[in-house]
């Protein structure tokens, strides 16, 4: 047991709020469009597969600014897909210089098919396994990780004056966005979008926002539970990468989700049992807010997100991805989450098994996966309960159990549940 001053030392430790990542400064677009506004509308050609648009959209938001290794990377595939290989290495130059990190992905990436045996690739691949192994050496330590809360500070310091403001679009702007940490740029980019949308949330949902206030300002207090999260990871998986973890405040479309700088957790998600009127929150979001109290084990299931390796886009492996972060996360944290899930689904396992079994090799995981709403008595997301069992299986049957968590992280899907014996059961 750890004595008093060792306590003392990891808990000042972990409130040191000061950031690993200074305040950024971006420039804004010209013709009203944020930066924000102008890289969605660049990836939003690219889903679409309108990669000439995208390559131009890119180019737009980078001479505004835009400068994240990830946003270049998709500026490179665009490029490659459009046929435009000089393009498309001298953007991968540049996302290696940025300090682009996902190498697998590069080498694998069938967007980069039509570069990838250029003469330049294997040097840029070379300096994107750099940048991965100097980040995995400095986040090797679960101690180093920081947990940053700084961003709920600044945004509430100015919700106040957002209420009365003749402008709170350009409020949001200079006083939140702009003097965000890092993890605030990355989950603008991701889930917010823009000062526009975050304000439309917020006015359609005032009483909400108000209860969450105190609440937030109380998650830091979550800091010691989460480390302890981490150094039990370590324990059971000792490759394990540990991001720093951003909580930040945003429109109320992800409670969790990861960035170029870590773990980005949305603070305004986590308003369960506060009081406020019923009629602001759809079914949805009804079902999807969670309790402050759960947030060390919501860290603990992106933790295991972060160091999955799981391939494939089937239900099969969008559930063992899902459900295996629920089992592992629950170990680290000592605290499980989809309760409710899990109740429903051991009391018809053998149904609800059969049914997924029909499915699991499709692409469509809409009956199971991600569906936020009760639909005559069954509760939604049970592809998490199947992936779960699948993970619970595996481990308790495997005589080494450190190397049935690494297994369990990496392995293929298909034959992670053949040798889980699972199926087996019915």
């Amino acid at each position: 047991m750890e004595n008093a001053t060792r306590l003392l030392m990891t808990f000042l430790l972990f409130l040191d709020f000061r950031q690993a990542s200074s305040p950024h400064n971006q420039p804004r677009p010209s013709a009203g469009v944020s930066l924000y506004e102008a890289e969605a509308r660049a990836m939003e050609a690219y889903e679409k597969k309108n990669y000439t648009e995208s390559v131009k959209l890119f180019d737009t938001a980078f001479d505004a600014g835009l400068d994240r290794s990830d946003d270049v990377y998709r500026a490179a595939c665009s490029a490659s897909l459009s046929g435009i290989p000089d393009k498309a290495l001298a953007y991968l130059e540049r996302a290696a210089r940025l300090g682009f990190r996902a190498s697998d992905q590069m080498q694998s990436d069938p967007d980069l098919s039509f570069v990838r045996s250029n003469p330049r690739f294997p040097a840029i691949l070379e300096q994107v396994r750099k940048n991965e192994q100097i980040y995995e050496r400095e986040h090797g330590d679960p101690d180093r990780a920081a947990i940053v809360t700084r961003d709920i500070d600044l945004f509430w310091s100015i919700y106040d004056r957002l209420q009365t403001s003749s402008n709170p679009d350009g409020l949001t702007e200079d006083e939140y966005f702009r003097k965000g940490s890092s993890g605030l740029e990355d989950f603008i980019f991701a889930r917010i979008h823009s000062a526009t949308a975050l304000w439309k949330t917020m006015s359609q949902r005032p009483k909400y926002y108000a209860a969450i206030r105190p609440e937030t300002l109380h998650i830091k207090d979550s800091a010691p539970r989460i480390r302890t999260s981490f150094r039990k990871m370590k324990e059971l998986y000792p490759d394990s990468i540990f991001p720093d973890v951003y909580f930040l405040i945003g429109r109320m479309n992800s409670g969790g989700t990861t960035g170029p700088s870590g773990l980005l957790i949305g603070a305004d998600m986590f308003g369960k049992g506060l009081v406020f009127p019923p009629d602001e929150l759809d079914e949805w979001l009804t079902t999807a807010v969670d309790s402050v109290s759960n947030i060390p084990a919501i860290v603990a299931h992106e933790l295991i997100h972060y160091q999955q390796k799981i391939e494939g886009k089937t239900l099969l492996a969008a559930s063992i991805q899902e459900g295996s972060a629920d089992f592992i996360g629950e170990m680290i944290s000592g605290e499980a989450t989809n309760k409710g899930v899990r109740a429903y689904g051991l009391g018809h396992e053998k149904e609800l098994w059969t049914q997924f079994a029909k499915e699991m090799h499709g692409t469509d995981t809409s009956h199971w996966m991600y569906e936020g709403k009760v639909t005559n008595g069954r509760p939604a997301d049970l592809g998490y309960f199947i992936g779960y069992r699948i993970a619970e299986e595996y481990y308790n049957k495997a005589p080494d159990k450190k190397k049935a968590i690494a297994s369990i992280l990496n392995e293929d899907a298909d034959k992670l549940l053949n040798d889980s014996g699972y199926a087996k059961r019915f």
